[in-house]
């Protein structure tokens, strides 16, 4: 789900127009977060800032797609949680999809 979770947030970045601020660097801070997450190199902290990213581009986008952005997020932290900590606390991907960095503790 981190993965497919990238993907999509992926393409909310990219099409973005960047008229507003919370849909332009939004995006690209979700992407990012979620990027660390899937090399293992994310912090428990990075959850919490995925949470008000969520919650401000669903409630400041001007337009459908920044608000639906939003929503991969908040799903993600809801029904995936246990997978999305593994990465983190375990430094393993439980789908086997990501590349875990080595070494990284």
């Amino acid at each position: 789900m981190v993965d497919l979770t990238k993907v999509l947030l992926n393409f909310f970045r990219k099409e973005s127009c960047g008229k507003c601020t919370p849909c332009r660097i939004g995006t690209q801070r979700a992407y990012e977060i979620l990027d660390n997450i899937s090399q293992g190199t994310a912090s428990l902290k990075d959850l919490d800032i995925l949470v008000d990213l969520s919650y401000n581009l669903t409630l400041l986008s001007n337009c459908g797609l920044g608000q639906t952005a939003g929503t991969p997020l908040k799903d993600i932290l809801a029904y995936f949680q246990a997978e999305v900590e593994a990465h983190i606390r375990l430094h393993v991907c439980p789908a086997g999809v990501c590349k875990i960095k080595e070494g990284v503790v």
